[in-house]
């Protein structure tokens, strides 16, 4: 075994120091300050029972779809996913949330902008996609859907099969084959 202060860690000790000197006496600290990674800009996903919920944070431009990854509910938001409670982040977009088996929900607030959220599982679904002309999907499940933001310009897609309600404006589309119920949004 090599002795960790006899030969090539002395010259590194003895460089690095007078470099880090001349960096910081030039005033270029970034290269030595470890910041700390970039908090994810979309979202931050949780499990509570068999509640999965997925909130969105302010000022992020949602491009939310809830899957089924290798048998494990997953959250994949384009503008970026954070875990929470019961959640694992597998990359900077990936968020896992346990087994599929015990979700009976999904919850997606998107908030604000122009937003994205597609619900393909086959499960119960509640998603207020908050302002902005935003577009929705959903797969299965008794889903409600809140589009309605005092505005037109939203679009659901889908609403897939379940007894389904979608809160929307006079100018936003929602289909009436997939969408059972449509109501105004409350004043």
């Amino acid at each position: 075994m090599r002795n960790p202060t006899a030969g090539g860690a002395g010259l590194l000790r003895r460089v690095a120091v007078p470099a880090a000197a001349v960096i910081l006496g030039l005033g270029l600290t970034a290269p030595l300050v470890h910041a700390a990674p970039a908090a994810p800009q979309g979202g931050t996903a949780t499990r509570f029972g068999g509640i999965v919920a997925y909130d969105a944070l302010p000022g992020a431009r949602n491009d939310v779809v809830v899957g089924i990854l290798l048998g494990e509910l997953a959250i994949q938001d384009e503008s970026g996913a954070a875990a929470g409670h019961g959640c694992v982040r597998r990359s900077d977009v990936l968020v896992t949330c346990g087994p599929v088996s015990g979700v009976a929900r999904v919850a997606v607030q998107a908030r604000d902008l122009d937003d994205r959220v597609y619900v393909a599982v086959p499960l119960d679904a509640i998603v207020d996609a908050g302002t902005g002309a935003d577009e929705v999907a959903t797969h299965g499940g008794g889903d409600r859907i809140t589009v309605g933001d005092g505005a037109p310009g939203d679009r659901v897609a889908s609403c897939g099969a379940g007894a389904d309600t979608v809160e929307a404006d006079a100018g936003d589309t929602v289909p009436t084959a997939s969408c059972e119920g449509r109501v105004s949004p409350a004043t």
